[in-house]
């Protein structure tokens, strides 16, 4: 799911910053070569970036060196004669992997949900719906088809290929009111396109995941600009955000992980439990609209100690 991900940074930061290196055979490059392509990133400030071309770069190799021992490695791997990965002795840039922290308050969600107006419809439907089903991984929504939908049992049916799953787990979740409004317009759109995406411009092809973190970038800048942000967010943020808010909402963790699809690859989770959790995210997800219908209205329930002056006379 990373590859568009994989060959920008490679685009950018090897062929076109280094293409001396890049033209030379896989076989020749050292630990020294590495570190002077992570260094310029490193040093320009963009080591996060360097952490995901060294992450990418090490893998690459990995997989070559056990090709010949690994029959389910690509035959087109067993012909770069490598015997060390170069990438090993480098450092590891671990303080550029930090896990992130941040989350809206109830206020920013509220702006961040109005702002959506403002993005081009199937893509504010898509950011709508991430949300609304618990925080899931956009780069996963955008590939549901038409045959994902099931309108008529209210489900979506989400492929996580996350990890090192040779087949991606079958992530079915509940429509839930608003989130199979929306769902319901989405499947006329792409009937109307005549496309089996779900999330499509044009119907040809899926949207992409670089035009919804702009479109994300594009809300959380205008936000910080108009000070109702109180720091940049990326999309990552928002899923994180809804975890929090759903244990607010004192769903359990391990309710939170079937709605979003995490921390199951386990023995237990793999072999042994094959509860299908179908009405546990039902009622958290219900729960979840419940509480985000109340969020983003313009008519916040009053606290229970306090009395409207709006009451009919007696």
């Amino acid at each position: 799911m990373s590859a568009n991900d994989a060959a920008g940074i490679f685009q950018r930061n090897v062929f076109a910053a280094f293409p001396d290196l890049a033209a030379k055979p896989a076989s020749s490059i050292t630990a020294k070569d590495v570190v002077a392509m992570l260094r310029k990133l490193t040093e320009s400030g963009k080591g996060r970036a360097a952490a995901k071309l060294r992450s990418y770069l090490h893998a690459a190799y990995a997989l070559t060196l056990r090709a010949e021992l690994d029959p389910d490695a690509p035959a087109d791997l067993v012909r770069f004669d490598l015997t060390a990965n170069p990438v090993a002795p480098t450092g590891t840039l671990a303080r550029y992997n930090k896990a992130g922290d941040r989350t809206l308050s109830e206020a920013e969600l509220e702006v961040y949900w109005k702002a959506l107006v403002g993005v081009p419809e199937v893509l504010a439907s898509a950011l709508k719906l991430a949300l609304l089903l618990g925080g899931q991984r956009p780069s996963q929504l955008l590939r549901v088809t038409l045959p994902d939908v099931d309108l008529a049992a209210k489900t979506i049916t989400l492929r996580d290929g996350k990890g090192a799953r040779k087949q991606p787990r079958i992530h079915v979740l509940p429509l839930l009111p608003d989130a199979h409004a929306i769902t319901s317009a989405l499947v006329a759109r792409a009937e109307q396109l005549q496309s089996t995406f779900l999330f499509s411009t044009h119907g040809t092809r899926p949207a992409v995941l670089e035009t919804l973190s702009n479109a994300v970038h594009g809300i959380a800048t205008g936000m910080i600009n108009n000070g109702s942000a109180v720091a940049p967010f990326q999309m990552r943020d928002i899923r994180r955000t809804c975890e929090t808010m759903l244990a607010a909402l004192g769903v359990s963790s391990d309710v939170r992980a079937q709605v979003q699809s995490h921390g199951l690859g386990g023995v237990q989770a793999k072999h042994y439990d094959r509860h299908s959790y179908t009405k546990e995210k039902a009622a958290a997800l219900s729960a979840w609209e419940d509480r985000l219908r109340v969020i983003v209205s313009d008519r916040k329930p009053l606290p229970e100690n306090v009395i409207s002056i709006r009451r009919g006379r007696t």
